[in-house]
């Protein structure tokens, strides 16, 4: 038993000396003669990797970082303007008769594909709480918003707006598929 410890710990300390020096940091006159020279740092050398890896571009002595690249045009809005307003400003106001009684909340704004312009605002009129409310829909242009819409109001009063009949939403529905002509003009049909 004696004779186990004694051994242990006269190879202890060559185990450990051997790790240690495997993870202190070669300097040119200590490096490894099998290896070569080690002349350059790590950080040189996953430059030279990357430069290496874009083979394809060629190298530009002094050029700096690539340049922001420039906007999309027109594309690009970085601001709002003052006379225009959000969408949520419109959605859940009152709109008030001219006679500034409450006809109803906007719930929505309907808008035309083709000319991308606001046609109409759906109001839920009526009811208790929502509670039996119905959806009408009155002309946008109709609306007179005040101010970034803190006010919205309508030539109509409340009874014109309870007789109104109730705003038909259509299902929303996947684009039909596109008719191939065979060049005279005559459709064929269409490709599932």
């Amino acid at each position: 038993m004696k004779r186990l410890l004694l051994t242990s710990s006269l190879v202890v300390p060559f185990l450990l000396g051997s790790a240690f020096a495997q993870d202190a940091p070669a300097t040119p006159d200590q490096a490894d003669p099998l290896v070569g020279e080690q002349t350059d740092t790590m950080s040189d050398d996953a430059l030279d990797m990357d430069d290496a890896l874009d083979m394809d571009e060629p190298a530009d002595e002094g050029a700096s970082a690539e340049p922001a690249p420039e906007p999309a045009g027109d594309t690009i809005v970085q601001q709002q303007a003052s006379n225009e307003l959000r969408v949520d400003w419109i959605t859940g106001t009152t709109v008030r008769s001219l006679q500034d009684e409450s006809i109803g909340s906007i719930g929505d704004l309907i808008i035309d594909q083709e000319t991308n312009t606001i046609t109409a605002a759906v109001l839920s009129v009526g009811g208790f709480l929502g509670i039996g409310a119905k959806q009408i829909a009155v002309r946008f242009d109709e609306l007179e918003i005040d101010f970034d819409a803190r006010e919205i109001q309508l030539d109509m009063t409340r009874e014109q707006a309870d007789e109104a009949p109730e705003y038909v939403f259509r299902e929303r529905t996947d684009a039909p598929a596109p008719v191939v002509t065979n060049g005279a003009d005559a459709p064929l049909a269409p490709l599932d």
